[in-house]
């Protein structure tokens, strides 16, 4: 009977889980999407230069965001993915989610990557996964974008 009931609370945790993936993937791309696609779409190995670039020198943002880039890289393919590597740093207010929002609101690949940044944090304080806690995070930019969370003791 309490394996029963073991099984039953695995599977409603494994629900939620499922229902907080999709949740995610609807807040995050379902906005983005299309800026993601557009903008990487023709993209050349010049305007790849120019994105790394551009994410490389915007670390102060990143980690007023409460995180660093831990590395970037690239999967050549027909149409190339840039990912990009975040490590957490901290928690930050939601009064400084939303300046770092605003003033990073005319920079699409930065106000992607932000929002990325702090739906990925916000999906990861809401599962349990035993002593763990949030250690990084890697957005993929492509036709399909993606992200990961990995978790640290």
């Amino acid at each position: 009977m309490a394996l029963d009931k073991i099984k039953e609370m695995a599977k409603d945790a494994a629900g939620g889980l499922k229902d907080k993936i999709t949740d995610l993937k609807d807040n995050i791309f379902s906005k983005e999407e299309d800026e993601i696609r557009e903008e990487f779409k023709d993209t050349n190995t010049s305007k790849l230069q120019e994105i790394i670039n551009y994410i490389t020198d915007s670390t102060d943002i990143v980690n007023r965001a409460g995180f660093d880039i831990s590395g970037l890289g690239l999967s050549i393919a027909i149409v190339p993915v840039l990912k990009v590597n975040f490590a957490f740093l901290k928690k930050i207010s939601d009064e400084e989610r939303e300046k770092i929002m605003e003033e990073v609101q005319e920079k699409k690949i930065m106000k992607i990557l932000m929002a990325c940044l702090f739906k990925a944090s916000d999906f990861v304080d809401g599962i349990k996964v035993g002593n763990y806690k949030l250690g990084g995070v890697e957005v993929s930019l492509g036709l399909t974008p993606g992200i990961s969370v990995s978790f640290k003791k």
